[in-house]
């Protein structure tokens, strides 16, 4: 058990730093694409062994669901990224699969969070599990979507902005693990207490909207031939 701790916090820590070179380099260039498969390893690693870890901790649902929904994530940001014609559709159907399975997973825990007279379930609001299951349902929907367009070309424009966001909320999730949840007791007291750990997720988000608005404009700039 510990040696899973240890290597989840060790996996998580260096996705974190590998995410952020990713997320500031040019997009396509060769630091990009080596911090991205660093990230991605790493990421994958951590979000499966926390998963395990909450998986045998009571009352640690949503981590566990979190987790796996982090890893969903990253398997198919990378799978977008990689996979233009793909000869099978198994991979992405059975990621498809399992996105669903988490969306009804979180809904069915935001309605129990709303039955309850505290307005949480398992000491986590109702917003809490809508956020990862509305994540997980959109997710899952563009996943159906691709496999009903399969004999179809997979345009790298939308290509590019499905494994953007992925891979920046799966970002979003390790950062606010770490840095505003429970990886935040590692750093002093007076930093937690600043409102600087707060920082990266925001910046995070607002990155991920600059680099979809960067991929969309320029895409229909090389279709108007400007």
């Amino acid at each position: 058990m510990q040696g899973i701790v240890w290597l989840h916090i060790a996996t998580g820590a260096l996705a974190v730093l590998a995410g952020a070179w990713a997320l500031a380099s040019r997009k396509g260039g060769q630091p990009h694409r080596r911090s991205g498969q660093v990230f991605a390893g790493a990421m994958g690693l951590s979000a499966l062994t926390g998963a395990v870890v909450a998986a045998l901790l009571p009352g640690q649902l949503i981590t566990l669901l979190a987790g796996l929904l982090t890893a969903y994530l990253i398997a198919t940001g990378v799978l977008a990224a990689r996979r233009r014609q793909p000869e099978n559709a198994w991979p992405e159907a059975g990621l498809a699969f399992v996105g669903l399975g988490l969306a009804v997973a979180m809904g069915v825990m935001a309605v129990m969070a709303a039955g309850n007279d505290a307005g949480t379930f398992q000491g986590y609001p109702v917003v809490a599990y809508a956020f990862l299951g509305g994540i997980a349902g959109i997710g899952t929907a563009f996943d159906l979507w691709r496999l009903a367009r399969w004999r179809k070309p997979y345009a790298r424009p939308t290509r590019v902005s499905q494994h953007l966001w992925r891979m920046c909320i799966a970002f979003f999730i390790a950062a606010g693990s770490a840095f505003t949840g429970p990886g935040a007791s590692a750093f002093p007291a007076a930093l937690r207490e600043s409102g600087v750990l707060a920082i990266p997720e925001p910046l995070i988000l607002l990155l991920m909207l600059f680099w979809l608005f960067r991929v969309r404009l320029r895409s229909k700039t090389t279709e108007t031939g400007a």
